[in-house]
């Protein structure tokens, strides 16, 4: 077995600690080599080039939102490949990057939805019919993980999954059509001036290329709750639906038509294959695809801070029509 990459990870929160622990446990290709928080050592990587004091293949940033845009640039500085967790950075930091450098070394948002096993499967699945099994529709519920990130919203701390899923499947570069709504679903009312910070409920409706898309996003849910259903125009007969969920155990269930179909599946978790996916992008022995890059973070967040504008400027349901 090959060696494995050295990783840094930066940030010591929550998921930071989910991120070290998964490197020592589960990763097949890369292990945590050292860690670093925004504060004590905040100085240390912005003084030194990350490589001379912590010598690293990949690094791996997890600090608060607010905190990103400038370590992404001190990896871009350096060459360094990194994973960057969701929330990406603000859409102006962003461009700002990706304008002062095109070109980089490996680089990933952290949109761990798109790694997830299910979804790669369904994908792999639908790629064998005719016009590669089109995705047409796409409803999801994403919530009650845990507190919301202390810079973000539930949107965008939950919503980038499903918006960067969509793009991804869709292959969409732009929103065609959006509405946004804040509270259950019963509610005929539209977002209604709600504070940018906080546990809300969002629903999520539009449409990119072909692909309709309803997303139910916050943390008011009493339990844990991923559940995602993509429906799939394979060209002939009845489409296929995919359903998978993580809570209360992964699963994924295939139908055609109402026809229950058996998809090989094997249950891993989306944190290792992403760790894993990307040390073996950046050992070369796997290429980069839509989900790496700039143009999929920018693209959402575009999305994100669309919806955000929304809801600083709409004080009444008129303001979405």
């Amino acid at each position: 077995m090959t060696s494995k990459l050295r990783v840094g990870v930066i940030g010591r929160g929550k998921w930071g600690k989910r991120i070290v622990e998964t490197l020592q446990t589960k990763t097949q290709h890369c292990e945590c080599t050292w860690t670093a928080d925004s504060h004590s050592q905040f100085g240390t990587y912005f003084l030194n080039p990350i490589g001379d004091t912590h010598p690293a293949d990949f690094v791996v940033i997890a600090t608060p939102y607010s905190t990103h845009a400038q370590l992404m640039r001190k990896c871009c500085e350096q060459g360094l490949p990194f994973i960057v967790e969701k929330p990406a950075a603000p859409i102006w930091e962003l461009k700002k990057l990706h304008d002062d450098f095109p070109v980089t070394r490996p680089f990933l948002c952290n949109h761990t939805l798109l790694f997830n096993p299910a979804v790669e499967t369904m994908v792999k699945f639908a790629q064998g019919f005719i016009h590669q099994g089109t995705p047409i529709e796409l409803r999801g519920e994403h919530g009650g993980l845990g507190p919301v990130r202390i810079d973000c919203n539930a949107l965008l701390d939950y919503g980038s999954h499903g918006i960067a899923l969509a793009l991804w499947l869709s292959g969409a570069k732009r929103v065609q059509a959006l509405r946004l709504y804040c509270g259950e679903q019963n509610e005929s009312v539209a977002v209604q001036g709600v504070p940018l910070y906080g546990a809300q409920n969002f629903i999520f409706e539009a449409r990119f290329e072909h692909l309709k898309v309803q997303l139910r996003i916050g943390n008011n849910y009493p339990k844990k709750r991923l559940l995602y259903t993509i429906e799939y125009d394979i060209g002939q007969g009845a489409p296929i639906t995919h359903r998978f969920r993580e809570f209360p155990e992964r699963e994924l269930l295939s139908y055609i038509g109402s026809d229950l179909i058996e998809v090989p599946f094997t249950a891993i978790d989306p944190l290792t294959n992403v760790l894993d996916t990307f040390a073996r992008v950046v050992k070369g022995e796997v290429k980069t695809d839509a989900r790496f890059g700039w143009n999929l973070p920018l693209e959402t967040m575009r999305v994100l801070e669309t919806c955000n504008e929304l809801l600083r400027a709409a004080p009444h349901s008129d303001s979405m029509n």
